[in-house]
């Protein structure tokens, strides 16, 4: 019997897998988008190919200009290391889509098993509303070759541990974690810990200490055992503090929070479910198990972090929706057992006051499905478009321009960019060359702050007048603009004694410095 049970559920979490990576594989591979989604992806995979071909980097003169050229920390080692057989099987192009597509339907056949193990009969109906039922910016977010997903994997395995009391496997995990995401994300998963012993205090459960003590001081160890120790130290204050929780205005926009209407128009189904989950819970004085408190407290700490940047959508409205199941889970499997029992006794006919309740209630569960299929379809489909381009830059341009600087230029040439922002994209293209600063600014106002506000002044076309420090301060050999600085390119025409224009197309432009 308990063979057949597991081979079921086995057989489902297969199901589930398939239906999520076939799903997601589709946005992935957006067919209006033969590249990636957002900045920071190729930054990911030109990082894992470089990796392949040079082994790790601890000096980066790709960034000549910033903290990093000559410290540098690679804040996500064990994602890149997790891409580089992905792009060596299927490329640099289909292979880190096919991998975030596999850890995330990990995801959420690792919330099947888990949801089974917790003994909820709709385990199956509950995983695909949490799949189905989230915010368009979580799909988008999570389909950027970047480590969400497989962190949101490890958080949930951590999770699924804690619950059934697994030490080691914890223990491994948090150490894992903190080379998969050294940048501050490890903190979430000590957020956790803390959460669990506090909650366990709180309902005077027998607390395992180990089952936390070690994988927090597996977590510390990850840090200190690390490739880039004691200089990722320094990054992670810079990354959490500096970049993160103060962000400057020239930091990156997924630093700072949503609009709240716009935010609440995406996100209002895991809020009308996590919302309903702690109504019904009080008003009927539910008793609420120790995971479902930690996880109800771990996704209010998600909750305040997106209120301060909106990047943490990547994790919220997934926890919102799973305490959601969690609180109330089996309360609601209860009332639908109960309405079955119900409806194949009596059936909707005759005026009986059980009769008009089970059709008050069928009236809502309508209603509510019929909700929930309108805002699927929507959130899916603006999921779809948010994938389907990106506007702010032309890769098959850019490639041209830059196949240009790799034949013309010489290795370690330096050029002068833009803008930050379009770093991640020309390191994907053109590992020849090295850039003025990318990644984020801060690094380079870290580096020198008069100078980053001497390339700022230049490069957005406020500075006209001393285009010579191109040259002279920043010792650039090439000038690359996109048609969104048209200033910038004006001012470079301006002066063909210091810049000579040498290959032009409808994006961009560059320049030899003379």
């Amino acid at each position: 019997m308990a063979h057949k049970t597991f081979l079921q559920h086995a057989i489902k979490a297969l199901i589930v897998f398939a239906v999520v990576f076939s799903v997601f594989s589709a946005l992935e591979f957006n067919s209006e988008n033969p590249y990636f989604s957002g900045y920071d992806s190729f930054y990911h995979i030109g990082m894992a190919e470089y990796i392949l071909e040079n082994g790790l980097p601890h000096k980066f003169p790709y960034l000549y200009y910033t903290t990093l050229n000559e410290q540098f920390t690679d804040n996500h080692l064990l994602f890149h290391l997790m891409l580089v057989p992905f792009i060596l099987l299927f490329g640099n192009v289909a292979g880190p889509k096919i991998f975030i597509a596999f850890s995330f339907a990990l995801v959420f056949a690792l919330l099947y098993i888990f949801l089974s193990k917790l003994k909820f009969a709709w385990a199956l109906p509950f995983t695909t509303l949490a799949f189905f039922l989230e915010p368009s910016d979580f799909y988008f977010r999570q389909a950027f070759i970047r480590n969400p997903a497989p962190s949101l994997l490890f958080l949930l395995l951590a999770l699924y541990f804690l619950h059934r009391k697994r030490l080691w496997p914890l223990t491994i995990l948090a150490f894992l974690y903190g080379w998969l995401y050294t940048g501050g994300g490890f903190l979430f998963l000590l957020a956790l810990l803390a959460i669990y012993s506090v909650v366990s205090w709180a309902m005077k459960t027998k607390l395992n200490v180990k089952l936390v003590l070690y994988p927090a001081i597996a977590t510390i160890l990850s840090l200190v055992i690390n490739p880039y120790f004691p200089e990722n130290i320094k990054s992670i204050f810079l990354q959490v503090w500096q970049t993160g929780l103060q962000a400057k205005e020239y930091s990156g926009g997924e630093w700072y929070p949503y609009d709240t209407w716009f935010w609440l128009s995406i996100s209002y189904i895991p809020l009308l479910i996590w919302f309903g989950a702690v109504i019904i819970a009080l008003r009927k004085k539910l008793k609420i198990s120790r995971i479902g408190w930690v996880v109800f407290f771990f996704s209010i700490f998600l909750l305040v972090m997106q209120w301060k940047s909106k990047r943490f959508v990547e994790y919220w409205p997934f926890f919102a929706v799973l305490s959601g199941i969690l609180l109330t889970g089996k309360q609601i499997e209860a009332w639908g057992k109960e309405l079955r029992q119900g409806l194949s006794s009596s059936g909707l006919t005759g005026g009986s006051r059980k009769n008009l309740k089970n059709i008050g209630i069928l009236l809502l569960i309508t209603i509510l499905l019929v909700t929930s299929y309108f805002y699927a379809k929507n959130e899916w489909s603006r999921a779809w478009r948010d994938t389907a381009s990106n506007a702010d830059f032309n890769v098959a341009a850019a490639k041209e321009a830059h196949d240009y600087l790799k034949n013309m230029s010489r290795p370690g040439d330096i050029v002068f960019t833009d803008d930050w922002d379009v770093f991640p994209l020309y390191f994907y293209l053109n590992r020849k060359n090295y850039y003025i600063v990318g990644l984020d600014p801060e690094f380079m106002n870290q580096y020198d702050p008069k100078l980053y506000l001497r390339y700022a002044a230049i490069s957005s076309g406020e500075d006209a007048i001393n285009l010579e420090r191109i040259k002279t301060d920043f010792r650039a050999k090439w000038v690359i603009v996109a048609s969104d600085h048209p200033d910038f390119r004006t001012n470079l025409e301006a002066e063909p004694n210091l810049f000579k224009k040498v290959f032009s197309n409808k994006e961009y432009t560059v320049f030899k410095v003379l």
